[in-house]
């Protein structure tokens, strides 16, 4: 049977991906869908491995356009700080769908880390078309923008990610410095204040809140803020960096995606509860929880093309390649619980927090500890604003498994 014959009686979907079949027609198609199979495989494995690398590598030999073996392969790439071999694949995804946002997005992160600020606006301004409804995206145009002197267009789209994601505190701080510089001091301190609320750790809103409490008559306050900040980041005063470098000193979301499909984010009616500042939670304590629990969120894994793939073992043999051997893979992170960094038997009975390091994902994480995404999901609900996104740095609970 050929393959308009079984388009036209509704199985394509099932047995050939749509996109394989119109990057290189029918002929191709069985690769790609040999090629989905290993990225499945790949993505099982919950990590960026040298195992998952080599399952990705391989999908790409079997099918030149698979965008999401392209994906993943890019993701590696950066991890490993191989920035041309990243914009390649991120590229090569484009190509074959040019409607992965995440790949625009990541390319605007790449060429914001190379100082290609052309070349990131435009991937961050394709990025929003695609998913207006996603913070990260709209924090970085945003800041892009504010780069550029377009200050209006940079408040409305910060504006509009702390509405997304109210704990956005680097958000907060750029709306803050934004009114503060145009001398509105009533309303930067508004806006500084809740940056600092949600993370005391940000030195620079505390030089800008100070700024907005001398011309408010508060010199005393003023001046403690700034001390305060001279004491955590002495470079803040000392060279004066600005907007620039508080993206890369300590904005938020300034590194690429792991997740290859994302779901829009829905605007909140009200602000979340502030976030804790980092090392304010008690080792082994239970996650705030009130009322009825929530109801368990979607994992946090990459929507690979076809069926949800079944778990595979992880000692499993990598696939033969046609290249020589990939590079040295990070290895994977150890529990981190405190000083110690590992967690304890006692630990692992009562719960235990978990710092996220680059190349995890709920899925992994979960399958690590013993869990499932969804009751790691649960236990995190006041940590974690997007179901589809972690960042390197974030603390998650791990509950105590059953019996």
């Amino acid at each position: 049977m050929r393959a308009r014959d079984l388009l036209r009686c509704g199985l394509v979907s099932v047995l050939i991906p749509l996109w394989a079949l119109g990057a290189h027609g029918a002929q191709e198609a069985p690769l790609c869908v040999e090629a989905d199979r290993w990225v499945k495989k790949g993505v099982a494995l919950g990590d960026m491995s040298e195992l998952a690398f080599s399952y990705f590598k391989r999908a790409v030999e079997l099918c030149s356009s698979h965008p999401e073996a392209h994906f993943r392969l890019g993701v590696y790439y950066q991890l490993e700080k191989n920035t041309p071999a990243a914009l390649a694949s991120f590229h090569a995804v484009i190509k074959s769908d040019p409607q992965v946002a995440t790949a625009h997005y990541n390319l605007g992160i790449v060429y914001r880390q190379k100082r290609s600020h052309d070349k990131a606006l435009a991937s961050f301004r394709e990025a929003v078309r695609l998913m207006p409804q996603r913070p990260e995206f709209l924090y970085n145009l945003a800041v892009m923008l504010l780069r550029e002197k377009k200050v209006e267009e940079a408040e409305e789209l910060f504006r509009k990610a702390v509405s997304l994601m109210p704990t956005l505190a680097e958000a907060h701080f750029y709306l803050g410095a934004i009114r503060e510089e145009a001398g509105e001091h009533r309303q930067s301190r508004a806006a500084l204040e809740k940056a600092l609320e949600l993370k005391p750790e940000l030195a620079l809103v505390r030089v800008y809140l100070a700024k907005a409490l001398e011309h408010q008559g508060k010199t005393q306050a003023g001046r403690k803020l700034f001390n305060e900040a001279l004491r955590m980041k002495p470079e803040v005063v000392s060279t004066g960096y600005g907007f620039e470098e508080f993206y890369y000193q300590e904005g938020a979301y300034n590194e690429i995606m792991t997740q290859y499909r994302l779901s829009p984010v829905r605007a909140v009616a009200a602000e979340a509860p502030a976030a804790k500042a980092p090392g304010t939670e008690e080792k082994g304590a239970s996650p705030p929880s009130a009322g009825k629990p929530a109801k368990p969120r979607q994992p946090l894994v990459p929507v690979p093309l076809g069926a949800t793939p079944k778990a595979e073992p992880k000692r499993e043999e990598a696939p033969a390649r046609s290249e020589g051997p990939p590079a040295k893979a990070p290895q994977r992170p150890a529990v981190q619980t405190g000083a110690s960094g590992t967690a304890s038997p006692s630990s692992k009975k009562k719960g235990f927090f978990y710092v996220v390091r680059r190349g995890d994902t709920i899925t992994g994480i979960a399958e690590r500890f013993g869990l499932s995404p969804e009751a790691l999901l649960k236990a995190n609900r006041s940590r974690i604003e997007s179901p589809d996104f972690i960042t390197r740095g974030q603390r998650l609970y791990i509950p105590p498994r059953g019996p």
